[in-house]
């Protein structure tokens, strides 16, 4: 350690200067990464700044956090669960479409859908994207709606995630979404945390 041959136990190091090396190989401690479940009010963007001055989640955070990203994303107008940290590892796998991650979704409509309408949402449906100022098309995956007890809202559940999904599958069969909260992000969910708290998972 150090360039120092340690011949005792019980050691203490400090692993933020401290170098060990094991048979000529440097030995990598693990980094201590955060891990932080926010509830994000509607009308605040998931963004570091606004150029408009909007609200943004930051807005509402410690600045201790400030250097922490999202994982996704949640537009201005949806509410809900909202993972923010400095794991890269962590972010991709709860982001990237081969892991399968699924996230669920309370969704309140202006009307009742039909059950033929449902069927087609759930089977997978055309929408339109934008990137960059390029158009393309694509077809949702397979998702699950399930009803709820309250008027016109449902249980959402996808298993990718692309901007504005949930809203343009139901604008898809006219049915516009007034109400959107996200409550969970596969092992993670919202529980009874109140809009605009947050909650230390892991440090």
């Amino acid at each position: 350690m150090n360039k120092k041959i340690i011949t005792t136990l019980g050691m203490t190091i400090d692993p933020e200067k401290d170098v060990i090396v094991i048979k000529n190989t440097v030995l990598n401690l693990p980094k201590k990464t955060t891990l932080l479940l926010f509830h994000k009010p509607a009308g605040t963007l998931t963004t570091r700044h606004d150029p408009r001055g909007e609200k943004t989640i930051y807005d509402l955070l410690p600045q201790e956090f400030h250097h922490l990203h999202p994982i996704g994303r949640l537009d201005k107008n949806t509410e809900g669960l909202l993972l923010l940290t400095d794991d890269g590892d962590l972010t991709y796998r709860l982001t990237h479409p081969k892991h399968g991650g699924e996230k669920k979704y309370e969704v309140t409509l202006r009307r009742r859908p039909t059950a033929e309408e449902l069927k087609r949402l759930e089977a997978g449906v055309k929408i339109k994207e934008e990137v960059d100022g390029e158009i393309s098309f694509y077809t949702t995956q397979p998702c699950k709606i399930d009803p709820l007890k309250k008027p016109n809202a449902f249980l959402v559940t996808l298993y990718e995630g692309r901007k504005r999904q949930i809203r343009k599958m139901f604008d898809s069969i006219r049915c516009p979404v007034v109400y959107l909260k996200r409550i969970s992000m596969g092992p993670y969910t919202l529980g009874d945390l109140p809009i605009g708290e947050f909650r230390i998972l892991e440090g």
